[in-house]
């Protein structure tokens, strides 16, 4: 009987350290699931701001262009570096239903296509055309690919209303097809290269007028102090660019490197004063940096609303504080100009959203909204 006590205290003692251990071993997968979830995030915000600097780049590129083939050549470039494209054709619609093939450069080691791939090419081109909407190869065959099919994807070039063509891009024989993220990507590829095509094929300037023998020549009048303009015009995205340098200087010299990726169209005029638009800008930057993790990257995107602008900045890590004194000066400034600020998640990334209604100096187009504010 001496040795019953012994025996239930020696249980219970091992029973309670199989609950500690339980509990420890659930705790450890409860923080190892935290930290995969955590990298994840992270990869999803790196993943988003490289993305991003490539489309602003390819913006940048874009703008420059000003021939089909030049508009052609950087479309592959971009088309290879975001979806690996090994082939990106330019189809655009000329007078009378016909149109216009213009294949982009190719690398030297590039994979040779079938000669049916042309066929597909123009098939396609035609069905966005009908439809107005991005065209991936199976849709169009109604079926998976075989294997050894070559994958396509087109996508609409749309100035306003009107489609001016389509973006057809190919990928070597036995890949995977595109998926829906890779038309999501290429679609906002096709807003720049349209806005390219549209300026590629507007009519010149009028020639500047000779002046005539023994004419005199019109000199702007000097008198009395310039007309004021009704109201200030500022240029939201100079000033994200601008103030972006700003940010990426201010994290530098507090002993981090981060990546600002910048996602704007040419031009965003807002009816604000250039002093309180900066203000607002800056202080969003430094919102952003001084409450979240050093080292982080941040991507900002400038998108067209139905009647103003949306500055968003998404940013690693948890949801910033609507309530923190810095998110509470922000929301103060953007209070003074109409606007309004939201602090949470989207796609599974934190941002914040300071929302500018009436900002707009005209209307955006369709167009330009569908192929800035998508994703």
């Amino acid at each position: 009987m001496s040795g019953l006590p012994v025996v239930v205290i020696a249980t219970l003692i091992g029973a309670a350290l199989l609950v500690v251990l339980v509990w420890l071993w659930r705790r450890q997968l409860r923080t190892r699931a935290a930290l995969v979830a955590e990298r994840q995030r992270h990869a999803v915000t790196s993943q988003r701001a490289e993305r991003l600097e490539l489309l602003e780049l390819a913006a940048r590129q874009l703008g420059a262009a000003r021939s089909h083939a030049a508009i052609a050549d950087r479309a592959a470039d971009m088309a290879r570096a975001l979806v690996g494209a090994s082939r990106t054709v330019l189809v655009l619609t000329a007078a009378d239903d016909l149109v216009v093939a213009v294949p982009g450069a190719q690398r030297p080691d590039a994979v040779e296509l079938p000669t049916e791939a042309e066929e597909v090419v123009h098939d396609l081109a035609r069905q966005v055309r009908t439809r107005g909407a991005t065209v991936r190869h199976e849709a169009a065959q109604g079926r998976q690919p075989p294997a050894g099919a070559v994958p396509h994807l087109a996508v609409p070039l749309r100035d306003g209303d009107v489609v001016l063509g389509a973006l057809v891009l190919a990928r070597p024989s036995g890949t995977s097809p595109f998926g829906v993220a890779d038309a999501a990507l290429v679609e906002r590829l096709s807003g720049h290269v349209a806005l390219a095509v549209a300026r590629s094929d507007a009519e010149p300037a009028a020639p500047r007028a000779e002046p005539q023998p023994g004419a005199e020549t019109a000199v702007p009048a000097q008198s009395g102090p310039p007309v004021p303009l009704p109201q200030a015009v500022s240029d939201l995205a100079t000033v994200v660019r601008t103030l972006a340098g700003h940010a990426r200087e201010r994290a530098e010299a507090q002993g981090q490197r981060r990546r600002v990726a910048v996602l704007a169209p040419a031009s965003a005029p807002v009816r604000y004063p250039s002093a309180a638009l900066e203000a607002l800008v800056r202080t969003a930057f430094e919102v952003v940096i001084d409450g979240t993790e050093p080292g982080t990257n941040i991507a900002v995107e400038v998108l067209a609303q139905e009647a103003g602008w949306e500055l968003v900045i998404a940013h690693h890590g948890e949801a910033l504080d609507a309530g923190s004194p810095g998110a509470s000066e922000l929301a103060g400034r953007l209070a003074e100009l109409g606007g309004a600020l939201e602090s949470g998640q989207g796609a599974g990334v934190a941002r914040i959203r300071a929302r500018l209604p009436g900002a707009a100096v005209h209307e955006p187009s369709g167009d330009s909204r569908q192929a800035l504010a998508s994703g």
